[in-house]
């Protein structure tokens, strides 16, 4: 109290303000109404320290018959200004969260298409090519020359190892969607690693 008795206003306006301030107090003493000070504006006034603090200004206007003084009612609002920040940025989490959740539902349901169309299309490979394999085996029966018969070996060959890739991927299919069935059974460790 002692340090601001007789002092000017200015004291407690950052330096940074404090130029264009004097003009503001003027404007206000010749046209002087009760009201809240910088609407729609953020205010800063100045600690003991220097440093500043967001404050929330109301200016009324005393007329004591002499003189016409000045009330004005500083209120630190740095509490305000930090539940204001907190309750957006958790509005922000909680949009980021739904946009979030959003694109996670618009990943499973991509991610079952595929699946699906996976299936279906190993499902769709799969009919011809066992019509071919089965083709293949009829005419390698029959009587050809060598060269048909590298030629008919060449395609059953070539049909069983599409046959074996399609297997797999439709494998693959039914492991992403959780349908794949295990069965134990014996085998070679070293004819499997050939």
């Amino acid at each position: 109290r002692s340090e601001l008795l007789g002092q000017s206003i200015e004291m407690l306006v950052p330096e940074r303000f404090r130029r264009g301030h004097t003009g503001l107090r003027d404007s206000f003493n010749e046209a002087a109404v009760a009201r809240p000070m910088g609407a729609g504006r953020d205010l800063f006034g100045r600690r003991k320290d220097g440093s500043e603090v967001p404050v929330e200004i109301g200016i009324n206007p005393i007329e004591t018959g002499t003189e016409c003084l000045t009330l004005a009612a500083i209120t630190d609002i740095t509490e305000r200004k930090r539940a204001e920040e907190l309750r957006l940025l958790h509005a922000g989490m909680q949009q980021h969260a739904a946009e979030l959740e959003e694109l996670n539902r618009e990943l499973a349901s991509a991610s079952r298409f595929k699946t699906q169309f996976v299936a279906t299309m190993s499902h769709e490979l799969r009919t011809p090519l066992t019509a071919i394999i089965g083709a293949a085996e009829l005419l390698g029966k029959a009587k050809l020359a060598e060269r048909e018969q590298i030629s008919v070996q060449t395609i059953s060959e070539a049909a069983e190892a599409l046959f074996s890739l399609i297997n797999s991927i439709l494998d693959f299919s039914k492991i992403e969607a959780g349908k794949i069935d295990l069965h134990p059974t014996v085998f070679e460790v070293e004819t499997v690693l050939e």
